[in-house]
C-alpha cells in the first residue's frame, strides 16, 4: 500500500498572516483611539422623536459595538463586578428617591449612565492596549489642531464652515446663540471650532492638553502646555482653561518633588497667572463683578448667568437637596423632583444648573454617593490605576466645567483621565523588532485579574 504525503509547507507561509494581523491590530486600535477622542469632542447626538435623543451617536452606535467585539472575550470578574454594583446603585437611587411618578425618565437616565460608564471601560481596555508613546502623539495632535483651528476661526479664515457644520448636525435648540454675552464678557464673539459651544472647545482642549502633559512630562513639555493654554485662553477667554493651571500644578507635584518642585511651582503660578491676566483682563473683573452679585441678585434677571449655573445654583441645590432628601437625593434623572426641595426662584433645570459634581450628590444623595464612589475606588485598584490623587484632581476640575453625569462626552473624558495616568504610572511598551530568520513572538497585552 502506497502513503501519500502531502506536499511540503514552505517555511513561514502559516505565520504570514499572523503577522499581518499583529502589523494591523495596533493600527486599528488607534484609529479608534482618535475617533472616540474626536468623537466625544463634538459630541453629535440624533433625535429619535419630540421626546427621545440618542446621545453621542457615533461612539453609541458605531465604536462601542466595534470595541465590544474586541474585548467580550477578556472582559474580566472586576469590570463586569464593578458594572454590576453601579447598576445596583443607580437603581436604588430610582426606587428609594422621591417622585415615582417620574420612574420612566428616571430609568432612561439609568440606561444612559449604565451605557456611558461601559464605553469608559471599554475605551480603558482600548487605553491599555496602546503604547503609551502613541497616546501622547495623539493626545498632542489634537491639541495643536483646536489652537490651529481656533486661531484660523477667530480670524474669520474657518467661521462660516464651523457654523455651517454646527447648524446642519445640531439641533437648534442646543446652539450656543449668545453672541451679546460674549462682547460683554470678553469682548468678542466666543469661537465654537465645531461644537455646539465654546465651553466644550475650551473642555475639550483642557481634556487633551492635560492628558498629554502627563504622559509625556518634562519641563519643555511644561512649558508648551502652559504657552498652549495662554493662546487658547486668549482666544477663546473661557475660564476653563484657567483650571489647567491648577491640574498643571498638581502634575509638577507628582513629577518635580523636593524643593525646586515648589520653586517651580510658586514661578509657573505667577508667569502663568499673570500672562493670563493680561491676556484677558477684561475676562477676570467681569467674572468676578458677576460672581460677587450673584447671591444678591438671585430674583433679577441676571439669575440665568453662567457664573449662577456653574457655580452659585447648583451647590445652593445640593444643600437644599441633601437636607431633605440625605440618603439617594432625588435619584439619577430626577430632575423634575428638585423643585420639591429646592428654594431657588427659578425652574428646576436651571437650579440643578451646569455642574456635574454638585449634580452628582443631588442625584445620590450621601448613601448613593458613597457606595457610587467606593466602588469606583475599589474598580481602580483592582484595575491597577496609580497616582488617585492626581486623577481625582482631574475629575474635580472636569466636574466643575460641564453638567450631565450621565452623559458620554463626561465619562469618556474621565476614562481618559483614568487611562493616562494609569499609562503614565509604567514605561512605554515598544513591540519587539524581528531580526534575522528567527520569529520574534507579538508583544503580550498585560492581562489582569480573571477572566469572566
Amino acid at each position: 500500500m502506497s502513503v501519500q504525503h502531502s506536499p511540503p509547507r514552505l517555511a513561514g507561509a502559516s505565520s504570514r498572516p499572523v503577522r499581518k494581523q499583529n502589523r494591523l491590530l495596533p493600527k486599528l486600535r488607534l484609529a479608534l483611539f482618535v475617533l472616540f477622542m474626536v468623537a466625544i469632542y463634538v459630541d453629535v447626538s440624533l433625535r429619535i422623536s419630540s421626546s427621545f435623543v440618542l446621545p453621542n451617536t457615533f461612539v453609541l452606535l458605531v465604536l462601542m459595538p466595534i470595541l465590544a467585539l474586541m474585548y467580550y472575550r477578556r472582559i474580566y470578574k472586576y469590570e463586569a463586578a464593578f458594572l454590576g454594583k453601579i447598576f445596583l446603585v443607580l437603581l436604588l437611587s430610582v426606587l428609594l428617591s422621591s417622585g415615582l411618578n417620574f420612574i420612566d425618565q428616571k430609568l432612561l437616565s439609568l440606561v444612559q449612565m449604565m451605557t456611558a460608564i461601559t464605553g469608559g471601560v471599554l475605551l480603558l481596555k482600548l487605553l491599555n492596549d496602546l503604547q503609551r508613546r502613541w497616546i501622547a502623539r495623539v493626545l498632542l495632535a489634537l491639541s495643536v489642531v483646536l489652537v490651529a483651528g481656533t486661531f484660523l476661526e477667530v480670524s474669520g479664515i474657518l467661521g462660516a464652515v464651523s457654523d455651517s457644520f454646527r447648524e446642519v448636525v445640531f439641533e437648534q435648540s442646543i446652539l450656543y446663540e449668545s453672541d451679546e454675552r460674549d462682547l460683554g464678557l470678553t469682548g468678542f464673539t466666543r469661537p465654537k471650532f465645531f461644537t455646539a459651544e465654546p465651553s466644550y472647545l475650551a473642555i475639550g482642549f483642557f481634556a487633551f492638553i492635560n492628558s498629554w502633559l502627563i504622559l509625556a512630562y518634562s519641563r519643555k513639555g511644561l512649558f508648551v502646555a502652559c504657552l498652549g493654554t495662554l493662546v487658547m485662553f486668549g482666544l477663546t477667554g473661557s475660564p476653563v482653561l484657567v483650571l489647567s493651571l491648577a491640574v498643571f500644578l498638581m502634575i509638577v507635584l507628582y513629577n518635580e518633588p523636593g524643593l525646586t518642585s515648589l520653586v517651580l511651582i510658586c514661578a509657573l503660578t505667577c508667569i502663568v497667572g499673570l500672562g493670563l491676566v493680561y491676556a484677558q483682563p477684561e475676562v477676570f473683573t467681569n467674572f468676578l463683578e458677576r460672581v460677587s452679585g450673584s447671591y444678591e441678585n438671585l430674583s433679577s434677571s441676571s439669575t440665568t448667568s453662567s457664573e449662577n449655573r456653574r457655580l452659585v445654583f447648583p451647590y445652593i441645590t445640593l444643600v437644599d437637596v441633601i437636607r431633605e432628601a440625605p440618603l439617594f437625593g432625588v435619584g439619577v434623572g430626577g430632575k423634575e423632583v428638585i423643585e420639591l426641595y429646592s428654594n431657588l426662584p427659578v425652574d428646576s433645570s436651571t437650579a440643578q444648573g451646569n455642574n456635574v459634581l454638585a449634580s452628582f450628590f443631588v442625584s445620590f444623595g450621601l448613601v448613593g454617593s458613597f457606595l457610587f464612589i467606593k466602588f469606583t475606588f475599589d474598580y481602580w485598584r483592582r484595575a491597577k490605576v496609580g497616582r488617585i490623587a492626581l486623577l481625582v484632581v482631574f475629575i474635580f476640575a472636569l466636574s466643575q466645567t460641564m453638567g450631565g453625569p450621565e452623559t458620554i462626552k463626561f465619562w469618556g473624558y474621565v476614562f481618559l483621565f483614568v487611562g493616562v495616568v494609569k499609562k503614565s504610572s509604567v514605561p512605554d511598551e515598544r513591540t519587539p523588532k524581528p531580526t534575522g530568520n528567527k520569529r520574534v513572538p507579538g508583544y503580550k497585552l498585560l492581562r489582569r485579574g480573571k477572566r469572566w
